[in-house]
C-alpha cells in the first residue's frame, strides 16, 4: 500500500506515458523515443533470479520460524508450513509465467494477422513466485497443501490484475511492488477465511473454527477483512501525508535533466558498471550517434510540419 501511494504521489517517469508531460518543455520526438524503451527493463536477469531464490529460501525461516520453538507438535506444524510455502511460491511463479505467455501471444497475434508466438518472461516468473509467497504467508499454518496451490495461483492473478489496473490509472510502479505485495497480500489475508482447515486452526491457535468452505463459519473471514481495512487505512493516513510533504518541498523527485540522463552520474559519482568497451566502443558510439541523429530528424520534421501548418493558416 505504501509503495502504491509513493508511486502515485511521485508521478510517472518521463516518457512512460508521453501525454502526461505535454505541458513540459520536452520535444515530442524525445518523448516518443523514451516511450519506446518503457517500461524500463532490469539490467541483469540472473541477479533478478538470484535475488528471488534468496528471498524464497529466507521465507522458510520467516514462515516456519514463526512457530517459535520445536517439539513433536510444533515440528509437524513447521513441516506443513514449509510444504505450503513451497507450493504457494511454485504455483504463483508458474501461473504468472503462463499468464504472461498467453498475453504476449495475444498481443503479438494482434500485431501480426498471421498469428504470433508467446514469450516466457523469467522476470514475470520471479514476480509470480514472490506474489505466491506473499499470498500464502498469512494462512500458511492453517491451510492444507492443496489449498496452497489455489492461494499461490490467486496471488499471481491478483498481481497481474493489480499491475494492469495501475497502468490504466497511469500510476508508474516501476517494479510492481504494490501489485505483488498489496494485491497478492490482500488476497492472501482473506484466503484463510475461506480455506482454513478446522483441525489446523485447532492445532495452531486452539480455536474450534474453520473457513467458509469447511463449515460455513465466516468469523475468520470477517476478522481478516477488518484487519485488511485497518492496515490499508493506517498506511494511507500515515504514508499519504509523508509522501505529500516530500513532494511539496521538492525532496521526492530529481530534476528533469537528471532523470533523463540517469542518476548514476548525478547521485552516485559515475556509472554503476565499468565495462571494457575498447573493442566495441566505436560500435556503441555509432549506435548512440545514429539514435541522436534519428531523434534530431524527427524533431526537425515535427517543427517543419508545425511551421507549414501555421503558414497555411496565415495564407
Amino acid at each position: 500500500a505504501a509503495a502504491g501511494i509513493g508511486a502515485w504521489t511521485l508521478g510517472p517517469r518521463i516518457g512512460r506515458f508521453p501525454d502526461e508531460h505535454d505541458d513540459q518543455c520536452i520535444e515530442r520526438a524525445m518523448l516518443e523515443s523514451l516511450a519506446r524503451h518503457s517500461p524500463i527493463r532490469g539490467h541483469s536477469r540472473p541477479l533478478v533470479c538470484l535475488g528471488t531464490f534468496l528471498l524464497w529460501v529466507a521465507w522458510y525461516g520467516f514462515n516456519c520460524g514463526s512457530t517459535l520453538h520445536l517439539d513433536d507438535e510444533t515440528g509437524a506444524i513447521a513441516a506443513r508450513v514449509a510444504v505450503v510455502t513451497t507450493l504457494g511460491g511454485a504455483s504463483g511463479g508458474l501461473s504468472s509465467l503462463f499468464v504472461t505467455h498467453y498475453t504476449s501471444r495475444r498481443r503479438r497475434a494482434g500485431d501480426d494477422e498471421s498469428g504470433g508466438s508467446g514469450t516466457y518472461d523469467v522476470t514475470e516468473l520471479c514476480n509470480g513466485i514472490i506474489a505466491g509467497l506473499v499470498a500464502v504467508t498469512a494462512g500458511c499454518a492453517v491451510i492444507e497443501p492443496w489449498a496452497a496451490l489455489v492461494v499461490g495461483t490467486g496471488g499471481a492473478a491478483a498481481y497481474h490484475a493489480g499491475a494492469a489496473a495501475l497502468v490504466r490509472l497511469r500510476v508508474d510502479d516501476a517494479v510492481n511492488a504494490a501489485p505483488v505485495h498489496y494485491g497478492a497480500g490482500l488476497w492472501g489475508l482473506l484466503a484463510p477465511g475461506f480455506l482454513a482447515a478446522p483441525k489446523n486452526v485447532r492445532a495452531v491457535y486452539g480455536a474450534d473454527r474453520g473457513g467458509v468452505f469447511y463449515d460455513g463459519d465466516a468469523r475468520i473471514l470477517a476478522c481478516n477483512l477488518a484487519a485488511a481495512c485497518s492496515i490499508t487505512l493506517w498506511v494511507v493516513l500515515t504514508m499519504g501525508p509523508y509522501f505529500y510533504l516530500l513532494w511539496k518541498y521538492g525532496y521526492l523527485r530529481v530534476s528533469m535533466d537528471k532523470e533523463i540522463d540517469g542518476l548514476d552520474d548525478a547521485k552516485h559519482g559515475g556509472a554503476a558498471y565499468a565495462f571494457d568497451n575498447s573493442k566495441q566502443g566505436s560500435k556503441s558510439d555509432e549506435h548512440k550517434m545514429s539514435e541522436l541523429e534519428s531523434i534530431g530528424e524527427e524533431v526537425s520534421s515535427l517543427r517543419d510540419s508545425e511551421t507549414g501548418t501555421a503558414a497555411d493558416l496565415d495564407a
